[in-house]
């Protein structure tokens, strides 16, 4: 996606914007167009359970494929909202959202209060299209902001991203390509995949070569796209990196120097290192989740 794309988009939130007189009320506040082709339409959606938050499971277009996510709105919340577009970590089905996911980004949505929008990319679970790992399913979370235009209440000019592990590949191409946010913050996220897939088990590299079609060794060009390190004076959203000191599958190292790479290029970030933290910070999630809230504060109106 180009900038030009990314300026497109911004301009189908007007458009969406305009359909906001035929929403349903409730937790799913969509009119679905099943024929619908447009990037970001919504050709289905169904309520479902996610705690203190009114949650709608959605089939949405992006790049014309149907793909799945989902729509969280505070129930108690009144007036407009900033939104926050959240990618998860892993790949294949079993990394799909499940509950224990829903009940996070619901918690989250609820205290933020954000309307919460999370992509499940496409590929996984009958969804059209093939996860590319951080390649053109980065598409699926911006396109989740004309769907964000069509929930009411919803303040697409206060835009922040949120990215977990394999997420924050998605989030740092977002920015790179232009996405209009305020701020981002991402969990555990690589930043040199190469060095993430010789440090991987057997798993890991199966995954990579699976999704990107091959190594480093093979597609040096697609793993560098995929690597913020190499590309760090393309970031130009206030940034807040969480990492864990005990994370067994990201590395420190590649973390501290894309930070130090940040710090010469003068770019508005922050690192916060846990020493005891685990990968995605699960066993400091107090702190993490405080970090995030915090950060997003600062650049946010309300």
């Amino acid at each position: 996606m180009t900038r030009a794309l990314a300026l497109a988009l911004v301009a189908a939130l007007v458009l969406a914007a305009g359909g906001r007189a035929q929403a349903q009320a409730g937790p799913c506040p969509f009119a679905p167009s099943p024929d619908a082709r447009t990037d970001g339409a919504v050709v289905a959606a169904e309520p479902v359970d996610a705690g203190p938050a009114g949650a709608c499971r959605i089939t949405y277009r992006s790049d014309s494929l149907r793909v799945r996510g989902y729509v969280f709105v505070p129930e108690a919340a009144t007036g407009r909202l900033p939104v926050l577009l959240f990618a998860r970590g892993g790949t294949g089905d079993d990394a799909r959202i499940g509950r224990p996911l829903l009940a996070y980004l619901g918690g989250l949505a609820h205290r933020g209060p954000f309307i919460v929008l999370a992509t499940d990319y496409r590929g996984p679970g009958g969804a059209e299209g093939r996860d590319e790992y951080g390649g053109a399913d980065v598409n699926d979370l911006l396109n989740l902001l004309p769907v964000a235009a069509q929930v009411p209440g919803a303040d697409t000019r206060q835009a922040v991203l949120l990215g977990f592990s394999r997420g924050a590949i998605n989030v740092y191409r977002a920015i790179r390509m232009k996405a209009p946010v305020r701020a981002a913050a991402v969990v555990s996220g690589p930043v040199d995949l190469a060095r993430t897939y010789e440090q991987g088990g057997f798993f890991l590299k199966r995954a990579l070569r699976d999704a990107i079609g091959g190594s480093p060794e093979d597609r040096p060009d697609a793993y560098r796209a995929r690597s913020a390190l190499a590309w760090p004076d393309d970031l130009d959203v206030p940034l807040l990196i969480l990492h864990g000191g005990k994370d067994d599958r990201i590395d420190s190292g590649q973390i501290r120097a894309f930070a130090r790479s940040l710090t010469e290029l003068g770019k508005l970030h922050e690192l916060v290192e846990i020493p005891e933290g685990d990968h995605m910070l699960h066993n400091a999630d107090v702190a993490r989740d405080d970090a995030i809230l915090a950060w997003f504060d600062r650049f946010i109106s309300r």
